[in-house]
Formats: structure tokens, sequence, C-alpha cells
């Protein structure tokens, strides 16, 4: 049988949080004891906040094939630009379309990047 439980009690993921710290507490908030043959599900997301990788796009210059793909995909070729340092290859680009695959070898939307406007940066009360 399939148990799933949500891990709520996790809060906002900072740059440079303890992510197994923060997925422990979360389940010892629950009352959750996983065992070893438990599956741990995690989103990209939260790892890269932890990690810290966000960046200014006003910092970011395209290159030639970022303005080409930018063109095709209709996306903002700073975008274009840091999904590109992020993938091995383009696996699609057409209209408001770009499928990557990752230097890790998985292959997704732009990368695994997302525009969202985190308030991460700021200090914690």
């Amino acid at each position: 049988m399939i148990e799933i439980h949500p891990l709520s009690a996790i809060g906002e993921v900072r740059p440079g949080d303890d992510l197994a710290q923060l997925l422990v507490g979360a389940t010892v908030a629950i009352d959750i004891d996983p065992r070893e043959t438990d599956i741990l599900v995690v989103t990209q997301k939260i790892v890269s906040k932890a990690e810290g990788r966000f960046i200014d796009l006003a910092m970011v210059t395209p290159g030639t094939e970022a303005m080409k793909l930018a063109q095709i995909a209709r996306k903002d070729p700073r975008l274009v630009e840091l999904v590109l340092a992020e993938s091995q290859a383009v696996v699609r680009a057409v209209p408001h379309v770009l499928i990557t695959r990752h230097r890790s070898g998985h292959v997704m939307a732009n990368a695994g990047i997302d525009r969202s406007i985190e308030q991460a940066a700021r200090p914690r009360a």
C-alpha cells in the first residue's frame, strides 16, 4: 500500500538552509519515522533555493545562439542564455516551449529554470 505524507512543516527554504535538516525536522513534526525502503520526493525548486541559485536577469548577456532560440521560442533571450548554460542539448524549440536535456541528463522545460520572484533573498525576521 502506498501512503503519501506531505511535509508542510518545512516552511520557506532560503539560501544556505540545510535541506536535510529541514526534511528531518518536517518528518518529526508529523510524527513519521522513515524506514529504509521509504521514498522521499523533493522538488528541484527547494534544492535550488537552498543552494542559493538565483540570478538577476539584468546581469545576463545573451549570446548569438540564445538570441536565435529566443526568437523561435518567443522567450526572453537572457533566460534562454541561462537555459543553454545548464543544458547539454536543445530537444525542442517552438513558440512558448523550450525543452532541453539538462547537464544532469534529465529532459525538461527550460532546463528546470523558473522565473518566479521569490522573497528568499530577504533575511529572516
